[in-house]
Order: C-alpha cells, then structure tokens, then sequence
C-alpha cells in the first residue's frame, strides 16, 4: 500500500499491480539529474515475501544531460 500511495501521487511514479496476484507490484519513478536521467524501481513479489529494489541511470557521454538528436529513418518516420 505504502509503494501505491508513494508512487501515485508522484508525477515521475508509475505503480501497477497484476490481477490474480495479491500483492505482486512493481513501481518505476524516475527524475533527471545533472547528466542524464535515473530511475529506480521497486518489483514486489509477496510469494516469496521478497522486494527487488533497483537503482539505474543513464549519463550522456558529452555531459550536458540535453537530449541528443537521434537520426530517424525515412521508414521510421512513415510509420508515425
């Protein structure tokens, strides 16, 4: 309950559970930081009375954290 009402309420978390599994969660909430983005993510798994909890993060090689321009195929760019 406490992962929902944490996640819910932030506007970076997302928080789904799966029917037919009491309990079995997972959470995503992720937040830029000075060189990219990160994101942590909890998976709940209430079978076993286990929580995964990960912390990742991409950094960008030129350290500015903007976005890079990312080349889009004339094919890619038809499907849209």
């Amino acid at each position: 309950r406490e992962l929902h009402e944490a996640l819910g309420a932030d506007p970076h978390g997302i928080v789904a559970a799966f029917p037919g599994a009491p309990g079995a969660t997972t959470g995503l909430r992720a937040r830029p930081s000075t060189d990219g983005v990160a994101w942590d993510t909890w998976h709940l798994y209430p079978e076993r009375g286990e929580v995964v909890r990960t912390r990742s993060s991409v950094v960008r090689a030129d350290g500015t954290g903007r976005p890079a321009a990312v080349p889009v195929s004339p094919a890619a760019r038809a499907a849209r």
